[in-house]
């Protein structure tokens, strides 16, 4: 498992046990130790680098970092951010 955390917001990055994501990594934000919204699979391989899972990791944080932080709603983000991939596109 990769994790990134700054002030009161975390991203983990981990595999899946979902049948249809198999093979791929999901990842779940979390403010002060609750989860903020669903789990999301991505489309990031199990085989990342530490220094690809940090790319991943900021690129989420960058987008749900702030939003979370002030309680708004990031399920659409997380939605979007759900296409990413090994090389932080989405």
């Amino acid at each position: 498992m990769y994790e990134l955390t700054i002030k009161n917001v975390s991203v983990e990055l981990e595999e899946t046990e979902c049948k249809t994501c198999e093979g791929l990594l999901k990842f779940t934000v979390w403010k002060d130790h609750i989860q903020v919204d669903d789990v999301y699979c991505t489309r990031v391989p199990t085989d990342i680098t530490p220094n690809e899972a940090a790319e991943i990791l900021s690129a989420i944080y960058l987008e749900v970092g702030e939003p979370a932080m002030q309680g708004h709603s990031i399920k659409e983000i997380c939605e979007r951010l759900s296409r990413i991939d090994r090389k932080a596109n989405y």
